[in-house]
């Protein structure tokens, strides 16, 4: 009889915790530790396919300068060009040159063609881009200010050294932050190389930063952002950003030639996707000995991946034709 009720414990006790185990592994799934980064990074790390997704749902803006909308027929090439490839910005230098025609015109054409068309002025210091606020009739077209300066190119500007190129770019870029800001108008910048001290210094003062991946192979854009995206996701995962790059020849005119742009965007999408999946990516910020683990919320990666914006390219120029 001892041996029957035996069997019979084991026969529940098996029944019971065959039960149990879908329940204990989703608890312990969900709990705080290497199992909770390993269910974000399998699941919402899906999130690269979802908004890395081939499809044109990201911004395409372009640099140009103003003057090459200067006269009639290549006003048309370019409008034409900005159609059939849905440019949702572009970016305009050589304002601070002496011009003969009226800017304000230029730009009064371009968004009774295409009335989405956000218009920003590239410029370098605050005293440019005040004289610009200044003119009414221009600012009516204005979406935002977008300030270029290479500070990590110190010698460009004269400057002693990096730090004393980094002080100026931060003050010029407070004053014209306040300007933006009375403007109503948005206000970003281009970056090639900075570190965590800088990005601390800089990152709030931006609507949006483009990072520039100024490479020959589209298929290592990703790699080539990699450390500069996981700083600045570390110092604030909402941050909004652009992929830099070059239509010159020394970076992807080739491809752009081969490819068009679209497709090439597409192959440049699947090297950032692959570099945000990769382990050795992931790995880097689920490491609780890293500085990118122990105390960050990987809740927000999956929204960060949203905050990508899209593509800038130098210079329109340089694809069109």
């Amino acid at each position: 009889m001892n041996k029957f009720k035996l069997f019979l414990f084991l026969i529940f006790s098996l029944f019971f915790f065959s039960f149990l185990t879908p329940f204990i592994s989703t608890f312990f799934s969900n709990f705080e530790g290497t199992n909770q980064l390993n269910s974000i990074f399998s699941s919402n790390f899906k999130g690269a396919n979802q908004y890395f997704n081939n499809d044109m749902n990201y911004e395409r803006k372009i640099y140009f300068t103003i003057q090459s909308f200067s006269n009639e027929d290549s006003f048309e090439k370019y409008l034409l060009f900005l159609k059939n490839n849905k440019v949702s910005g572009i970016t305009f230098y050589g304002l601070h040159k002496k011009l003969k025609f009226e800017p304000s015109k230029i730009f009064a054409r371009l968004k009774n063609e295409i009335n989405d068309l956000q218009i920003y002025i590239a410029g370098d210091n605050f005293d440019f881009f005040k004289q610009i606020s200044e003119d009414k009739e221009l600012m009516k077209y204005v979406s935002g200010f977008h300030i270029e300066y290479e500070y990590w190119n110190y010698y460009k500007y004269k400057k002693k050294n990096r730090e004393e190129a980094f002080n100026y770019f931060i003050e010029e870029s407070k004053k014209i932050k306040d300007l933006t800001n009375k403007n109503n108008i948005k206000f970003e910048a281009y970056f090639g190389w900075f570190n965590q001290v800088e990005a601390n210094s800089f990152i709030n003062l931006f609507d949006s930063i483009s990072i520039h991946a100024y490479t020959k192979n589209p298929e290592n854009v990703g790699n080539y952002i990699k450390e500069r995206i996981i700083t600045l996701y570390k110092i604030n995962p909402a941050f909004q950003w652009f992929v830099l790059c070059s239509a010159e020849r020394d970076f992807m005119k080739e491809s752009i030639e081969k490819y068009g742009l679209e497709k090439l965007e597409k192959m440049i999408l699947e090297s950032i996707k692959a570099t945000f999946n990769d382990s050795t990516f992931t790995d880097i910020l689920s490491n609780p000995f890293s500085n990118y683990g122990a105390n960050s919320d990987y809740s927000n990666f999956v929204d960060y991946l949203k905050n990508f914006r899209g593509f800038y390219w130098f210079t329109g120029e340089k694809i069109a034709f």
